[in-house]
């Protein structure tokens, strides 16, 4: 008896530091962009919501045949992906309303391409 019980506190040391070990923290530097990335979809969304929002992309909408209510619903729908993927194209056009009838039906088609896939 006096053999088995160092022998059984030994072992049981030894797997308690195996299965303990998988509980062991980490820690990793985080950017500056991976902090703001919530705050900045949202940003982008209400931007999208604003471009909505505007008589002419209704009016260039309803051309279309879809209704500006459901091409919102659908982009409220968007993930964080598609949302920046949107954004980025539209902050690449021209600024100064410089935006063509064929950009804005690109930022539209976009949007609803995206919103059929979700």
């Amino acid at each position: 008896m006096g053999l088995r019980m160092p022998a059984f506190c030994s072992r049981f040391l030894v797997g308690s530091m195996f299965a303990l070990q998988s509980l062991t923290g980490q820690a990793e530097i985080v950017s500056t962009e991976q902090l703001l990335a919530p705050a900045g979809v949202e940003t982008q969304r209400e931007q999208l919501k604003s471009l909505l929002d505007r008589d002419e992309a209704r009016e260039r909408l309803k051309a279309l045949g879809v209704e500006p209510e459901l091409a919102k619903k659908r982009m409220e729908a968007m993930t964080a992906e598609e949302v920046r993927m949107v954004s980025e194209r539209i902050n690449t056009l021209p600024a100064g309303g410089d935006l063509s009838v064929r950009d804005l039906l690109i930022i539209i088609l976009v949007v609803l391409l995206i919103a059929l896939i979700v």
